[in-house]
Formats: C-alpha cells, sequence, structure tokens
C-alpha cells in the first residue's frame, strides 16, 4: 500500500517530468490514501517542496562534498527534496523517521546505490542546528538573487514584483504564497444557505473571510462530497470577488466571455437567481462541455458558444449587458495554490499573454451595450497584464471608464480604488487578482 511519501514523490515526478499539475494529479493520488492525515501530508509534501524547491536543493548541495546534485535522477533528487523538506520544515515528523523513509524509498528506485548518499546528505542535514535549516529572517541588504533563493522564486519574477508594487509588498507576497493555502468553495446559495452548509460539515469548514457565501473546508472528502452534491463549487474568494464587481442581475444578457470549466459562471447564474440570459464562451468545446456539466449539476444553465476571442468576436451577437472577460494570464497570482506555475513561466510567455489579453479585450469591447459593464480580470499580480493593460485600453476606447462606486456585494474589506481593485493576497488571504470594472457611455456623452 502507497504511504504519504510515495504519493507525495509520485505527484513530484509528475510535475517535473510530464508537465502535469499538481493539484489534479494530487486529487488522483491522493484517493488511494485512506487515512485524511496521510492525504494532508502528502499534501502538504508536495505543495511544500514546490514551493521551497530552490531552498532545499541549497541545503542538499551544501551538505554534498561534490556539490550540485542537479544530475541526479529526478526520483532520487524529490526523495531527498522531501527528506529534507520534512527535516527543514515539519516539527512533527521524527528527524530518524525521515531520514529512515527517503533511504527505502531510495533503495527501492532505479537507481538503489544512492541510498547511501541519500543516508548521508540526510543525516548531515539532520546534525544541523534548527536555524540553519532555514532561510535568514533578516531580508535587509539581500541581493534579489538572494531573496529569490529564500522564497523559492525564479529571480526575473521577484524582480518584476519588486519594480511593480515595491520590495516591501512584492516580499509580503512572496510569504504568504509559502504559507498554506485554503480549500475554499462557494456555497451555491440557491439550494442551501451557508449557515445550514456550515452546520452540516461541522468542525472542517468555516466562512470565507471576504464573502457571503464562501466557505473553507478542511477535509477534502467533505468537499468532494458537497461538490457531487451540487452544493458547493470549488472557488477562491479572489474569483469569486471578479463576478462580484461583474453585479450581475436578474433579466439582463450577460457574456463570460473566457468560461473554461464555468466556475465562474455559475457564480453569475447564482448571484443572477438563476434569471440572466447567460452565453458561455471559450475556445475549448471540451472545457464548455465540462462547464455544462457542472451547471446542470449545480441547477443552473447556459448557452455555450465556442469562438476563439483572439482571432475576433465570432459568433458572439451582442449587445451584452454584462461581460466577464477572465483573461489567459500568467497565474502568478494564484502561486500559493499552484506552485509549479513559478517554475515555468517565462519573460517571453508573459509578453505573449499581454498581446492575447490585448487582442480580447479589443473583440469583446463592440460587444458591451451603452449603459453596460464590462469586468476585466487576471489572477496575477503583474502590472504589464493589469493596471498597464487598461491604462493602454482606455485610451484607444475613451467610449469607456471605471465604475466609481462598488456594487452592494462588494466587501468593505477590499478597497475598490475607483472601480479598478488589486486583490492582495498578502492582505485579504485569496488568490492575487487585478480587476477594472468598466462601463461604456451613453452615445453622445
Amino acid at each position: 500500500m502507497a504511504s504519504a511519501r510515495d504519493v507525495a514523490r509520485k505527484v513530484l515526478d509528475r510535475v517535473e517530468r510530464d508537465g502535469a499539475f499538481a493539484a489534479a494529479v494530487l486529487e488522483s493520488e491522493a484517493a488511494t490514501l485512506k487515512d485524511q492525515r496521510d492525504s494532508s501530508l502528502a499534501t502538504e509534501l508536495v505543495l511544500g517542496v514546490l514551493r521551497r524547491r530552490p531552498w532545499l536543493d541549497h541545503l542538499l548541495d551544501s551538505a554534498s562534498s561534490g556539490g550540485s546534485l542537479r544530475k541526479l535522477d529526478v526520483t532520487v533528487r524529490n526523495i531527498l527534496r522531501i527528506g529534507a523538506y520534512q527535516i527543514a520544515y515539519l516539527d512533527r515528523i521524527p528527524v530518524r523517521a525521515a531520514v529512515f523513509e527517503a533511504v527505502s524509498s531510495v533503495k527501492r528506485s532505479a537507481a538503489p546505490r544512492l541510498s547511501g548518499l541519500a543516508n548521508a546528505l540526510l543525516r548531515n542535514l539532520a546534525a544541523r542546528e534548527p536555524d540553519a535549516l532555514r532561510p535568514p529572517a533578516d531580508d535587509d541588504g539581500a541581493s534579489v538573487e538572494e531573496l529569490a533563493l529564500r522564497y523559492g522564486l525564479p529571480g526575473w519574477l521577484l524582480a518584476r514584483w519588486i519594480d511593480d508594487r515595491g520590495t516591501k509588498e512584492a516580499l509580503a507576497i512572496a510569504r504568504i504564497f509559502n504559507d498554506r493555502s485554503a480549500r475554499t468553495m462557494r456555497v451555491n446559495t440557491s439550494r442551501i444557505t451557508r449557515a445550514d452548509l456550515l452546520k452540516r460539515l461541522s468542525d472542517s469548514a468555516s466562512p470565507g473571510p471576504c464573502l457571503p457565501w464562501s466557505i473553507n473546508v478542511s477535509d477534502r472528502r467533505d468537499g468532494r462530497t458537497i461538490e457531487e452534491e451540487g452544493l458547493a463549487a470549488y472557488q477562491d474568494e479572489g474569483a469569486g470577488l471578479v463576478v462580484a464587481a461583474l453585479d450581475p442581475k436578474p433579466e439582463s444578457k450577460v457574456l463570460d466571455a473566457c468560461a473554461g470549466r464555468g466556475g465562474k459562471t455559475g457564480t453569475i447564474a447564482m448571484l443572477a437567481g438563476d434569471r440572466a440570459e447567460i452565453t458561455a464562451a471559450d475556445r475549448s468545446r471540451s472545457k464548455l462541455d465540462r462547464a455544462a456539466f457542472e451547471l446542470n449539476r449545480q441547477g443552473f444553465s447556459a448557452n455555450t458558444v465556442v469562438v476563439d476571442l483572439q482571432a475576433g468576436k465570432g459568433a458572439l451577437e451582442g449587445p451584452f449587458d454584462r461581460i466577464l472577460l477572465d483573461v489567459p494570464c500568467s497565474g502568478t497570482g494564484t502561486l500559493g495554490r499552484r506552485p509549479e506555475i513559478r517554475w515555468r513561466l517565462s519573460p517571453d510567455q508573459v509578453a505573449s499573454l499581454v498581446s492575447v489579453q490585448r487582442a480580447m479585450l479589443d473583440s469583446v469591447a463592440p460587444l458591451v451595450a451603452e449603459g453596460g459593464r464590462l469586468v476585466y480580470a487576471v489572477c496575477s499580480i503583474l502590472k504589464e497584464e493589469g493596471e498597464k493593460q487598461i491604462e493602454r485600453f482606455l485610451e484607444e476606447h475613451p467610449g469607456f471608464e471605471p465604475v466609481r462606486d462598488p456594487p452592494s456585494t462588494w466587501p468593505d474589506s477590499i478597497p475598490w480604488r475607483g472601480g479598478l481593485p488589486f486583490v492582495d493576497p498578502s492582505v485579504h488571504g485569496t488568490d492575487g487578482y487585478f480587476i477594472a470594472c468598466l462601463a461604456r457611455r451613453f452615445s453622445g456623452c
């Protein structure tokens, strides 16, 4: 029977070798673990290693007389990282157990001859003082390269955060992305109240801090059960805030222009009392089919249209009273829940995404009704995808202006910033989002 460490190693191998997403593989592999505590440990090990990978490699290299271990087999390297993470960061796991399990795992791998090396490296780390196993607490005077090593980020990405947000805010965001992320769900209030669902889940759930329809669920199995019953759907509060800014109304015509699997489409339907005429658009038919399944499970429906907004508006026919454009982006606002993104992203990819976002904005702008609302959103903390993108759009589309007053569903705890809110993950405990809530002026205005 697989252990939590076996599952963690298998997930990390899939992420590194196959480019898989950790959350999806974890969901599948953790189902083989019968004890919830083992499932939680596997999750902690996977996310912890992905968040702290440069520092763990630094520790292991420092324990090796031969220097860098980067040429080791991927599986052995991940076993060592898992062992080092337990020794450095998990106080409740006995050091002897972490070393023993790692050495045993190497013996079962394709390179059993390296078990002696694993034993020596991890015992070297175990012999050190605890403070020597973690990055220095004082960041004053540290270079960007040193800070990137400490916080587990590519140097170029941290440098851009610092340029955009300043050192203090950038490091606060980097710090929160290395903490445990909440498992947040949107309660389907058309079927059950949040209070009643919290009562049913008892100790495994708590209210979300920002939105009245959000809950944090600690038990993965509870989350799966209420999702299958259509009582809730996984959705970070940052994503929920995007729909709160859209403020969909009953009897209105709404376009979810990048609907994907329909997470935000369901929130639109719920907030509009399932009385809005909703069109869900995406370039992927398979995603739209999944969206239709999820909506049906929750008791909602929407028209689905396959369209590639990079090439124009296609078969979409406006005008729409509300358009939500949650564009493809770097995902840098989700690095707490999706830490593997930080090791896949490149500056060239960001530049390409900015061009895609611009094309999509230009495609949907003519579809907004006079007096209607366009909400542009990115789960990114890079200004070139957020604030700077909208500065360009408003210069080229003078018929649009930011909505100055927040909707009634917008929480007082998050500054509206005149219709251009930035949802700071280090302050609000959500994913990071930039949201632009824009209104189209009436002709002659």
